[in-house]
């Protein structure tokens, strides 16, 4: 049903994640509740224009039931850090969005699929990259390191390695076509990254890609539209401190969607990072999230892939 054996085999089934509707936010008062369905309607707008643009490319698209998630969590725009198919284990977290997930579980389980709510924090795909010989991965805290490792020699004793830093692997790189790594640069520690890749992927181009929003004052959510000093934005760091990352951090071009070896979709234009892969013969397609400093979503976040077919070349 759903199974994964490489990361550029063409697509085949994906989750795109969903967006609060306006109605949904009675809880706030009524001038931040304005700037909330502003931003919902709109990156709803954005995911469905998503969705379609997969859907013309001949991909299965399946989406959140929002009615089955309370309305006080962080809606499912990134079903990524929920959801992890690791060859043919369909992994979904159990929180507080697993029930908007279940018609997936449902499904998978009419056709026999093995289904598993990991015992560990981080075993979703924003962590997990399955590179055909090897399993990276990340750990949002070094202190869950040792339940990450149990679960792995349990549901997928391969060969893997941790990526040397802490937080979202999809956040500081991605293999978008064999040959080619994009990196977010590690400032602090721009040697030791140099050396993973060096040792680990010798043979592949590496492109540092510094973060999109850098130089903001607090490194709190904030866009052009509601300043760090805004009432808004001061509110939403107040209140919704558990929905916004830190985009000042993140680098919005390298989390991309695969299609297969020769497409990829990012929400983010990057003209260096697409000559190179046009170079490897991949195209790059571009899609804005307007509103991803909000959500700290990118393109990859906001998807989950389910099945890929292998390529007949």
């Amino acid at each position: 049903m759903f199974a994964i054996n490489s990361p550029w085999d063409r697509l085949h089934t994906v989750v795109v994640g969903s967006a609060w509707s306006p109605n949904r936010f009675d809880w706030a008062d009524y001038h931040i509740q304005q700037h909330l369905d502003i931003i919902a309607q709109e990156t709803q707008q954005d995911l469905d224009a998503l969705a379609d643009l997969l859907i013309g490319l001949g991909v299965q698209v399946l989406r959140p039931n929002l009615d089955c998630v309370p309305n006080s969590v962080l809606p499912p725009v990134a079903p990524r850090d929920d959801i992890l198919v690791i060859n043919d284990l369909l992994c979904v977290q159990n929180n507080s969005r697993a029930p908007g997930y279940q018609h997936i579980v449902d499904l998978a389980r009419q056709h026999d699929q093995t289904v598993i709510r990991p015992t560990a924090p981080d075993i979703h795909g924003a962590n997990v990259l399955d590179l055909d010989h090897c399993v990276y991965y990340s750990v949002d805290h070094i202190e869950d390191l040792d339940q990450t490792e149990s679960w792995f020699e349990q549901h997928c004793p391969r060969p893997r390695r941790r990526y040397y830093n802490t937080g979202h692997l999809d956040g500081w790189w991605c293999v978008p076509t064999p040959g080619v790594i994009a990196a977010s640069k590690d400032h602090a520690q721009q040697a030791l990254q140099e050396l993973f890749f060096k040792q680990h992927f010798p043979d592949h181009t590496v492109l540092y890609i510094n973060e999109t929003f850098a130089g903001t004052l607090d490194r709190q959510w904030h866009s052009d539209q509601h300043p760090p000093d805004s009432v808004f934005a001061k509110w939403v760091n107040s209140n919704l401190a558990s929905w916004v990352g830190c985009a000042a951090e993140t680098v919005f071009e390298l989390n991309m969607l695969i299609v297969d070896h020769t497409l990829v979709i990012t929400s983010q234009d990057h003209p260096v990072l697409r000559d190179l892969l046009k170079q490897k013969g991949c195209h790059l397609l571009v899609t804005p999230l307007r509103h991803q400093t909000f959500w700290d979503l990118g393109i990859h976040c906001a998807t989950a892939d389910l099945a890929r077919i292998r390529n007949s070349n």
